[in-house]
């Protein structure tokens, strides 16, 4: 229960890191910075990889299954 729990608030962090990252215009992914105005490519596709990878991890912590 423990493990579902935490996927489900890192899932849960990263969706609102994405959303505050387009709110800002700004965010930050493994040593830079993509900019919305400067760069939107790289800042989507930032901004898709965060959502993508919080949906994940909150899909396994709700209908995943951890074995003993």
């Amino acid at each position: 229960m423990l493990v579902k729990t935490i996927l489900i608030i890192l899932g849960a962090g990263l969706i609102v890191y994405s959303i505050v990252g387009i709110n800002k215009g700004s965010i930050f992914m493994k040593g830079s910075t993509a900019v919305r105005e400067g760069n939107s490519g790289k800042f989507w596709l930032y901004i898709a990889i965060y959502l993508a990878f919080g949906l994940m991890l909150l899909v396994f912590g709700i209908f995943g299954h951890i074995q003993k």
